[in-house]
């Protein structure tokens, strides 16, 4: 119906992507179906593979997908879709043991297209709204010292990060140092926007953070973001040969 856009009750092949589209957006956001971007390398192969679909649907062969046609084809695709899947699967790996969740944080950590990945980015949007008091989606270092608690506490629950009184000797050293991290970041943001971050800033950070401690548990990984750099290694200075001074 929200893809029926003259009301006639059929949907023409220019409409069929929309549909497509729209049917995906709740499997792919908790990342039980790829997206659009992670299936095809060009929007000829979309193009080319919806119009396959569209034709295997269409049995009428005239042009135009009825309700009963999608409705067939969409349930016998869902069912194919619900044989790969297990209980198990439908279980969050962020609560359920310590050993579940350091290979949660590892798979997060490896691709931006793992289903932990995809978990991962609704959790730290849930701390980002939790902390956005005012509602306009910008957070202040007061709200981006909540969100690190909030965020920290997914880690903290099977010791796998220290707490705050553990970390900072008080109250003022804790908001003394997150205010430098805060001014870092949001120092890459327009100028209108100094004293605050919006949502993109927080998961750049928090994610890379997220990479790092990643690397603790397994050293294989990089420590960085996929697809991001690692920084080169330090060089060590040259030694001073003995009995000679340092200038």
């Amino acid at each position: 119906m929200e893809c029926d856009l003259d009301f006639d009750g059929l949907i023409r092949e220019v409409d069929f992507d929309n549909l497509v589209e729209r049917a995906g957006a709740l499997p792919r956001k908790w990342g039980f179906a790829p997206t659009t971007l992670e299936m095809f390398k060009s929007e000829g192969e979309k193009v080319a593979f919806r119009q396959k679909i569209f034709k295997e649907i269409n049995k009428s062969d005239n042009g135009t997908i009825h309700f009963d046609e999608w409705l067939d084809w969409s349930y016998d695709h869902i069912c194919g879709k619900a044989k790969l899947l297990n209980d198990k699967d439908a279980q969050s790996k962020m609560e359920s043991s310590i050993e579940d969740f350091k290979k949660w944080v590892i798979a997060a950590s490896k691709s931006r297209t793992s289903p932990e990945y995809k978990e991962l980015y609704h959790f730290l949007h849930e701390c980002f709204m939790r902390a956005d008091d005012t509602q306009t989606g910008l957070v202040d270092a007061q709200g981006f010292d909540r969100m690190i608690e909030l965020a920290a506490s997914a880690p903290r629950r099977f010791g796998l990060a220290p707490s705050t009184k553990a970390t900072y000797k008080t109250d003022d050293d804790r908001i003394r140092e997150r205010q430098i991290i805060f001014d870092q970041i949001a120092g890459r943001n327009r100028r209108a926007f100094r004293d605050k971050i919006p949502f993109q800033s927080w998961l750049q950070w928090a994610y890379a953070h997220i990479c790092v401690k990643a690397k603790v548990l397994d050293p294989s990984l990089s420590g960085v973001p996929p697809g991001e750099t690692p920084p080169p290694a330090p060089t060590s200075a040259p030694a001073t040969p003995k009995g000679s001074k340092k200038k």
